[in-house]
């Protein structure tokens, strides 16, 4: 006759057991959650775009944005300029910070010079929070 021996890890397995099922739902590949935006990589399809002409502004420099590329700015536009120093500008409004004050990004195809804290974007005055990187600043301007 074959005795059993409890093992000691038992209640584990038997804990294990009852709540594995439950936790089959978890993780990345579930469909009917919550998508995430990369808004990084849309902002960079924006300005892609705008570059080889498929968004194009109208008259006061507005570009309404595509469905697919709506969250990219909070609003669903950028705002398109042109400067001479830096090349193409793109506005992309993030969120408000403060009464009648919108903190957002800017794009230049060129570097920002080093020096200057604020830069005209047509009528708004751009106070350059902190520079990402080459292209990319963080502003805040008033409205």
């Amino acid at each position: 006759m074959i005795e059993t021996v409890p093992a000691p890890g038992g209640l584990f397995v038997l804990v294990l057991l009852v709540f594995l099922p439950f936790l089959g739902g978890c993780g990345k590949g579930e469909k009917g959650g919550p998508q995430l935006n990369d808004y990084a990589s849309m902002r960079d399809e924006v300005i892609k775009r705008v570059k080889n002409g498929t968004l194009t502004a109208d008259a006061a420099g507005v570009v309404l944005l595509p469905p697919d590329l709506q969250g990219a700015a909070a609003d669903g536009r950028v705002l398109i300029g042109n400067d001479t120093n830096t090349g193409l500008l793109v506005l992309f409004k993030t969120m408000p910070r403060e009464p009648n004050e919108i903190m957002g990004l800017l794009y230049s195809d060129r570097s920002l010079p080093p020096s200057p804290s604020q830069v005209s974007f047509g009528p708004l005055a751009l106070n350059i929070r902190r520079r990402i990187n080459e292209h990319w600043s963080e502003i805040t301007y008033r409205i």
